[in-house]
């Protein structure tokens, strides 16, 4: 039978954020930093919630801790709690201001910079209560916060899953893929520019790893262009 741990009766929020920052920055030190604790009162809630689990969430080595496979689990849960308890102080925060509340946001750098300013500026135009919380990433990093709850959604690359996942696409816009050259280049001499004159140049090439730079592979495997320079 299951060891009961009655954590509904014992588990403190300040557990939960401790965990947190230890799985965010890896290091007890800057995690006790982080919480504005000395790093022995950070240890000593990390042990007390291991002895409560009666597991160990962290093992210690030489350049920090890393998440035994126990605290990866501990640590999605402890995230997706403090997640709706961050929700729920929200939605109090709205009834007391009809019309506010707050849009978690995760969007690539790009989209920041680029189509978000004129949407945050036409809903706030009117919602004017309304508060913005933006963090910036690549969608692959931002996928788990939105998981976990800590961001509403994502505007981002479009891209389906390998497995179902839960979440709902929606294609805002497309992008053309373009290749870019000096003013100078030679291949403006040209009136028109053909697949034929591109392949007498290298091209520079985003990280093959990214799922961007896999859809450029395609498309210059499509056109017959060599995409051995990176």
């Amino acid at each position: 039978m299951a060891l009961r741990r009655y954590l509904d009766q014992r588990l403190r929020l300040n557990l939960l954020r401790a965990v947190d920052a230890i799985d965010t920055h890896r290091s007890l030190l800057k995690a006790s930093a982080a919480l504005g604790i000395t790093q022995p009162a950070l240890t000593k809630s990390l042990q007390e919630l291991e002895d409560m689990l009666q597991i160990r969430l962290f093992d210690r080595h030489s350049r920090g801790v890393r998440p035994t496979e126990a605290g990866v689990i501990f640590v999605r849960s402890a995230r997706r709690m403090l997640a709706e308890m961050h929700r729920l102080d929200e939605e109090l925060d709205f009834l007391s201001s009809p019309g506010g509340g707050t849009v978690a946001l995760g969007a690539l750098p790009v989209a920041a910079a680029g189509v978000l300013p004129g949407a945050l500026t036409r809903l706030k135009a009117g919602y004017p209560e309304i508060r913005v919380r933006l963090q910036q990433g690549r969608t692959e990093e931002l996928l788990p916060l939105l998981a976990s709850g800590e961001i509403d959604l994502i505007v981002g690359q479009l891209y389906q899953p390998l497995v179902p996942d839960g979440f709902e696409r929606e294609a805002l816009w497309t992008e053309p893929i373009s290749i870019l050259a000096n003013s100078g280049h030679p291949l403006f001499a040209n009136k028109r520019i053909t697949v034929e004159q591109l392949r007498h140049y290298d091209l520079v090439l985003p990280t093959i790893t990214q799922r961007v730079g896999q859809d450029i592979e395609n498309l210059l495997s499509m056109l017959g262009l060599d995409s051995g320079t990176s």
